[in-house]
């Protein structure tokens, strides 16, 4: 199944599901789907849900069972919280997130506490020796992470895939395996932000962080066409 919404403006948003075979369409619920959560005690699937927009900022997290969206509980209204890079634990403590941009940090929902880290844009949280959190850079060509429970950070370049000669690179988003992530680039067609010139030479590509996460060691291209491509979503098979 598909989970996505209609757009933010001039809205209000809807959150709609369709079947992978473009069958069974119909509406969950008001509000933008910001994240999906598999719940580790019975592995039921639930939506995190942006409500009470101002733009693309919300005032209210939701969340709720797909197979159940009238059982909604209210997971965060303490500050506003941008549309985009809002990321969950898998024990579902954690929500990494811009609160709203470009604060760029992460909020303990059990708690109802957030702290921030820095600034910037397309934020990530996985689960990797703890959660480990990132934010992109206005240069569009670094990460900064962050160990969440200790505090440190360090920044690692992701303009470095064979081809890109320090061109920018946009949409950063970890996979489901916490050694991989997405990305679109190169973007080299000049102006003061390369990334909104776009151009038909963007692909995705896929990086792979070291063990330590100090870098990143390999790259694969995984598009290549005549058109521009942009925002990547990578699952990594597990069993692979």
């Amino acid at each position: 199944r598909i989970v996505f919404s209609s757009r933010i403006l001039p809205g209000p948003p809807e959150i709609l599901i369709v079947n992978w075979d473009g069958t069974g369409l119909r509406n969950l619920a008001d509000g933008f789907a910001m994240a999906l959560w598999r719940n580790p005690v019975d592995g039921s699937d639930w939506v995190y849900a942006g409500t009470e927009n101002k733009k693309y900022d919300f005032a209210k997290v939701t969340r709720f069972p797909i197979d159940s969206p009238q059982q909604r509980e209210l997971v965060w209204d303490k500050t506003l919280v941008s549309m985009e890079g809002f990321n969950v634990t898998s024990d579902g403590r954690y929500a990494g997130g811009l609160w709203p941009w470009p604060a760029a940090g992460v909020a303990d929902l059990r708690n109802k506490t957030w702290k921030r880290f820095g600034e910037g844009c397309w934020t990530g949280l996985t689960d990797a020796r703890g959660p480990l959190f990132w934010y992109f850079d206005g240069a569009h060509r670094n990460v900064t992470l962050v160990d969440v429970e200790t505090g440190v950070k360090w920044m690692v370049n992701i303009n470095s895939a064979p081809g890109f000669d320090g061109a920018e690179v946009s949409h950063p988003r970890w996979t489901n395996h916490p050694l991989f992530f997405a990305i679109s680039g190169p973007y080299n067609q000049g102006g003061r932000n390369q990334v909104r010139s776009g151009g038909r030479q963007v692909e995705i590509h896929l990086g792979r962080f070291s063990p330590d996460f100090s870098k990143v060691e390999a790259w694969a291209q995984v598009t290549g066409n005549s058109g521009g491509d942009a925002h990547p979503d990578a699952w990594i098979d597990p069993a692979a």
